[in-house]
């Protein structure tokens, strides 16, 4: 009984090691074998940009354009297949409902919403929608975004670099105006 109990208890601690490992060797292999791609994001709700320790990031492109007899569903996980546009930023180039064997760059999502008839407007939910940074530089980013999208203007960019393979992804950072934003943040503080 006893040695039973034990092996018991060695499988547990086994197993809690081997989940969040295999979660970072996921990341770091998204990292070193993907794609990297530029998600523009689009202006963040300024009552509630940021939970705790993370930006909540909104992506100008978010939805796709599809047949209705596709019949896609809420909830329901899709394949975004993706390419760059003409100024470098991703875009989406089709939706699948199994995973791609032909397409390169696929990130593996959710269906948020449906709008529309024919053609339906398909929202999609990104697994990289959270960007977590230290705590005290959640207010300072809040208000460099707010700054910025006051400013409305065509100069200033902020938009993520995403490691796309194989339907995984890594969130890698968050840029404004090419600069990480924890960069950003200390420049926009000293200005």
């Amino acid at each position: 009984m006893k040695k039973t109990t034990l092996y018991l208890f060695l499988a547990t601690c086994l197993l809690q090691w081997f989940v969040p490992l295999q979660m970072i060797f996921q990341q770091e292999n998204t990292l070193q074998e993907g794609t990297a791609f530029k998600f523009k994001t689009r202006p963040v709700d300024p009552n509630d940009p940021f939970r705790g320790k993370y930006i909540v990031l909104n992506y100008e492109e978010d939805s796709f354009e599809s047949r209705q007899e596709d019949n896609w569903v809420p909830g329901s996980t899709v394949y975004v297949v993706i390419e760059n546009n003409q100024e470098g930023y991703a875009k989406i180039a089709g939706l699948e409902k199994e995973e791609p064997t032909e397409e390169p760059h696929y990130i593996r999502a959710e269906i948020k919403h449906i709008w529309g008839q024919d053609p339906v407007k398909v929202i999609i939910k990104y697994p990289f929608e959270r960007y977590y940074m230290q705590e005290h530089m959640a207010p300072l980013a809040e208000e460099l975004f707010r700054s910025l999208n006051r400013s409305n203007s065509d100069k200033d960019t902020i938009y993520s670099l995403v490691w796309v393979n194989k339907g995984k992804t890594a969130l890698e950072k968050v840029l404004v105006n090419g600069v990480p934003i924890q960069d950003a943040i200390l420049q926009n503080r000293q200005e």
